[in-house]
């Protein structure tokens, strides 16, 4: 390794487990270190991916919540949508100080997800704000339904959980859950967890399971979990487990890391991540590199001295763009660049460094 320091997240015990926590669990329990450890915490810094996510949700919500007015509600939408993105876009300039980030219209996958998005929520019935909904009959603890991004927890079992939705439908208690992803197909394994955990915080306000959940793509297409008494029970006790596993982890002070291309390859951990530098090999997706500055040229660029676990070493050329551009000798680590032909890389405005 090189002259940079390789921190070791060291966060307090986990009080709560949410399916989110335990998926990112079972990826990488190093990963979800990094993520609670207030000095590590702040390489997450949001993506347009990720901003996409929150404005279709938000976006969602304003519909579901009643907010959408009846008519001319096409206009609305597309009034809407246009400030939710600029206002992530901000949110992102915010986060990555002195980088250049695109305009909304450029992001990839926008208009697709602009599409899809609102033809479903144009066809969405709209309903008065605060309605209630028939068949449920709120008490001082808990609200009418319909919920949405509401926070449901399990005290005894200290589990918590956000879902989208939980509605009464035909006279169906449901959970529903929103993909915004332009990818998503079949259920995934996590999604089914999460969602028979969201049924069993439902039973613990309401006193009985929900009647199906659904995940709802950006289409508007529904895919039904089964809820049964078992399943939820297993998938309970699967993050308990998840907890208990990782909790064991920071009492010993070696929390294990599962590098991987596939886990790694959008880590914002990976650039303070020794474990990843020592696993990652040519065979890796990614353009990521670190080494030792041999040379600043005059067009801006540095040339890195990259050594091999061979004892060989080779040269690596990155176009540096922004600020704070090392100077010779410097120890650099920098991940997602761009190829900009054999043995190059150009920076991104979402490409992560660290220089010593």
């Amino acid at each position: 390794m090189n002259g940079l320091d390789w921190p070791t997240p060291a966060p307090g015990p986990l009080a709560w487990i949410s399916p989110s926590s335990a998926a990112a669990m079972q990826t990488c329990q190093l990963r979800l270190a990094f993520q609670l450890d207030a000095k590590t915490s702040g390489w997450v810094r949001g993506s347009t991916r990720t901003a996409l996510g929150i404005v279709a949700h938000r976006l969602t919500e304003l519909v579901w919540t009643g907010h959408a007015p009846t008519t001319h509600r096409r206009d609305w939408l597309e009034d809407q949508w246009t400030a939710l993105l600029e206002e992530e876009r901000r949110a992102l300039i915010a986060r990555w100080p002195g980088s250049l980030v695109p305009p909304a219209s450029e992001w990839p996958g926008v208009t697709a997800t602009r599409v899809r998005l609102l033809r479903r929520l144009e066809g969405i019935k709209a309903k008065p704000k605060g309605a209630a909904t028939p068949g449920h009959v709120p008490s001082a603890s808990v609200p009418a339904l319909p919920w949405v991004e509401r926070m449901l927890q399990d005290q005894t079992r200290g589990i918590r959980g956000v879902p989208d939705r939980v509605e009464r439908s035909d006279g169906a208690l449901r959970v529903v859950d929103l993909k915004s992803g332009a990818g998503q197909s079949a259920v995934t394994p996590d999604q089914r967890r999460q969602l028979l955990v969201y049924a069993h915080l439902v039973n613990e306000e309401i006193g009985y399971l929900p009647h199906e959940c659904v995940v709802v793509d950006v289409r508007g297409r529904e895919t039904c979990v089964a809820v049964g008494a078992a399943q939820v029970r297993e998938s309970v006790e699967e993050l308990e487990a998840l907890r208990d596993g990782f909790s064991a982890s920071l009492a010993t002070g070696a929390v294990p890391a599962s590098p991987s291309p596939s886990a790694c390859a959008w880590c914002p951990f990976k650039i303070v991540c020794k474990t990843y530098w020592q696993a990652r090999n040519e065979t890796w997706s990614g353009l990521d590199v670190r080494g030792e500055v041999a040379a600043v040229l005059h067009d801006g660029s540095i040339r890195l001295g990259v050594a091999a676990e061979d004892g060989s070493s080779s040269s690596f050329r990155v176009i540096w763009h922004g600020e704070h551009r090392p100077g010779l000798g410097a120890s650099v680590a920098v991940v997602d660049l761009q190829r900009a032909g054999p043995g190059t890389g150009r920076m991104r405005w979402w490409s992560r460094w660290r220089v010593a």
